[in-house]
């Protein structure tokens, strides 16, 4: 008895496992794609079709499956008789694979189907997925259209033409830009990686390449209830980070990455990294990225437009070669954030190169461990000066000013290192006069700041002096409280007014060294006018020096 029963369990785990890895192969037939996904919903079994020639024709017995469709009363599907669509049609197919198939019509529509993998290579013929549910391999010189579809797990787009409209696309997804890619296009769609699924996409295309990607309005926050990591962008990453790379020569005509949204979520570190991209035209326009960020070895020939931009995070530009000819590339949007990169022994030891930002290590230029380091600081330094040479040649007095505040505040930074570190006399004063220069009139960029200050200044001395007797009062200080005691309020007033006027000539007089008369001020307040004079003087010429530097840019 208990040898039968051991057999029996043994012939039904032959049962289960045969079935479980049992397959139905249709070779060297004509099918229809239809007749395809209708035995990929009756079968359990693994679908493989190759050698064969599909055509896009209705197969008849998709009626009584729309029969039973519409009598189940289930909810959330939809039936089109006219075009035969579903809305979330569940395959118990586990895969369907199509493979060296000969596709008779150009355009094949896979709609509302809900399926654990689909792979299809084809020469020809181009695929219109809509209502998709599921992991999927496309291999096709046609175009792909996807519409509100999801992709789970590792996806990957290989085609002429590739145009993603309103997904949702979770896990590993890999674009392979193909030679002679006519069109890349993402349009409102939303991405979610796990830290272990970035999205990619590497233009390794070997020949010349000039054609156009787009990226336009490609990150809507939207939350799936699976608990991961939540990742939003037109070509976005994080941790699970977006990364365009290019490793060839070749010169896209147009590079254009413009109204996406990158959010960071919770404590999740996001980034977005474009990296050795080559490209006529370069446009990274109106997005608004709440994440760290590269654009970093990327060679623009033409034109670069890099503007309407709200960085919230860190900006690293190292190694940006741009355009001899035409650069709008605003100030204001990388004020305070632009950040570079330096080599680490871990990146340099595992192999990869210079792969995504995580191989390398952010360089912010403000610790002190971070201002001994000689290489990146330059390197900082670098992207500053490239950008401040490129808005003098425009004429952008603005961006100019802004990105050499920058420039001398990270020197300031550097300075006051030099000292902490080595100490001297020297070091300590060009520490404190660059503080100076800054407070006074932002390192010379704004005159209008130093007036407002020497203003100030005047008012505070002339403040002090009131309380001291002056040869130019015409009266005496001492009798003006009998004054105001016998009735005699108005010469008491006038008095107070002429201390006030009194007080803040004799200031202006010793602030600008004028030095007209003399001094009419005995004791302390003749030291006090002396040191305000130096203030003046010194004050006076850096604000020369700031209005001259204005006038001629």
């Amino acid at each position: 008895m208990r040898i039968l029963t051991t057999l029996s369990i043994l012939v039904f785990q032959l049962l289960i496992a045969r079935s479980a890895t049992s397959q139905i192969i249709i070779s060297n037939e004509k099918i229809s794609l239809n007749e395809i996904f209708f035995r990929a919903y009756k079968s359990q079994e693994n679908l493989i079709i190759r050698d064969s020639e599909i055509t896009n024709q209705i197969f008849n017995e998709w009626n009584g499956l729309i029969d039973s469709v519409i009598s189940s009363g289930s909810k959330n599907r939809r039936v089109l008789i006219d075009s035969i669509s579903f809305d979330r049609i569940a395959s118990n197919t586990p895969k369907i694979l199509i493979s060296n198939c000969k596709f008779a019509d150009h355009q094949y529509s896979i709609a509302g189907l809900e399926i654990s993998y689909l792979k299809i290579e084809s020469s020809n013929g181009g695929f219109y997925l809509d209502d998709f549910y599921g992991r999927l391999e496309i291999q096709t010189n046609s175009g792909i259209e996807c519409r509100n579809s999801y992709f789970l797990g590792a996806n990957k787009f290989a085609s002429n033409y590739l145009s993603f409209h309103s997904n949702i696309i979770v896990g590993n997804v890999t674009f392979d830009l193909r030679d002679k890619m006519n069109m890349f296009k993402v349009l409102g769609n939303s991405f979610y990686l796990t830290n272990e699924n970035p999205l990619s996409l590497k233009l390794n295309t070997e020949s010349d390449w000039n054609r156009t990607i787009s990226m336009d309005s490609t990150m809507y926050p939207k939350r799936l209830n699976d608990p991961m990591n939540m990742l939003f962008a037109g070509m976005n990453a994080s941790v699970p980070e977006l990364s365009i790379e290019s490793s060839n020569d070749s010169f896209i005509g147009e590079f254009i990455f413009d109204q996406n949204r990158a959010y960071k979520t919770d404590s999740t570190e996001i980034e977005i990294s474009l990296r050795g991209i080559k490209a006529e035209d370069f446009y990274f326009r109106d997005n608004k990225i709440n994440c760290r960020s590269e654009l970093t070895e990327i060679i623009i020939n033409n034109r670069a437009s890099i503007l309407n931009n709200r960085f919230l995070q860190t900006v690293n530009l190292s190694g940006m070669i741009y355009s001899e000819f035409s650069n709008e590339i605003p100030y204001d949007q990388f004020k305070g954030r632009i950040i570079t990169s330096i080599d680490t022994p871990s990146s340099s030891a595992d192999g990869l190169g210079q792969g995504s930002m995580t191989n390398w290590e952010a360089y912010y230029g403000y610790t002190e461990f971070e201002l001994s380091n000689s290489t990146g600081f330059n390197r900082l330094l670098f992207s500053h000066r490239q950008l401040y040479n490129i808005y003098k040649e425009r004429g952008d007095l603005r961006s100019a000013n802004g990105v050499y505040t920058d420039i001398k505040s990270l020197e300031t930074r550097r300075i006051k290192h030099t000292y902490k570190t080595k100490g001297g006399m020297k070091n300590f004063i060009n520490w404190k006069l660059n503080q100076l220069l800054q407070s006074y009139t932002e390192y010379g960029t704004d005159p209008a700041k130093a007036i407002l200050i020497s203003i100030y200044v005047i008012l505070l001395f002339s403040l002090v002096y009131m309380f001291f007797p002056s040869t130019w009062d015409d009266f005496d200080r001492s009798k003006m409280l009998t004054e105001l005691r016998d009735g005699k309020a108005l010469r008491f007033l006038r008095n107070i007014l002429l201390i006030i006027v009194n007080s803040m000539v004799l200031s202006l007089n010793a602030f600008v060294t004028l030095g007209f008369g003399s001094i009419p001020t005995k004791g302390t307040p003749k030291y006090i006018t002396i040191v305000q004079g130096f203030i003046g003087w010194f004050l006076l010429g850096i604000f020369s020096v700031a209005l001259i530097n204005q006038v001629l840019f």
